[in-house]
């Protein structure tokens, strides 16, 4: 039994770092992740700033770094929607999320 939750946490470790990287790339994929913290009229003075600020200035293997180090002390960053920190706004739906999910199993084991 031991060895089994051992080999499950383990696997669990692998598919949290498959999906970081999945999102690490789709977030660096779809465009500049700097066009959309900024605005339109915004200068290359504001832009290198931001860029620097934020750490897009670096290779993307570094950012990654930056971003799984980040991610395993659950500071996963400002929103950009909302402008305030993404654990926050996490912990704020959470036991929205939390009720929903109970309501759906509650209504698949009645099923």
């Amino acid at each position: 039994m031991q060895r089994y939750l051992v080999i499950r946490f383990f696997q669990a470790i692998v598919a949290l770092f498959i999906l970081s990287s999945v999102v690490f790339v789709l977030v660096h994929a779809s465009g500049d992740p700097v066009t959309y913290l900024l605005p339109h009229e915004a200068t290359q003075e504001q832009e290198a700033y931001v860029r620097a600020k934020w750490g897009f200035d670096k290779p993307l293997y570094v950012q990654y770094g930056i971003f799984l180090k980040n991610a395993v002390k659950w500071d996963l960053g400002i929103s950009t929607r909302h402008r305030r920190p993404v654990t926050e706004v996490i912990l704020e739906r959470l036991p929205r999320s939390a009720s929903l999910a109970g309501l759906g199993l509650a209504f698949s084991i009645a099923v």
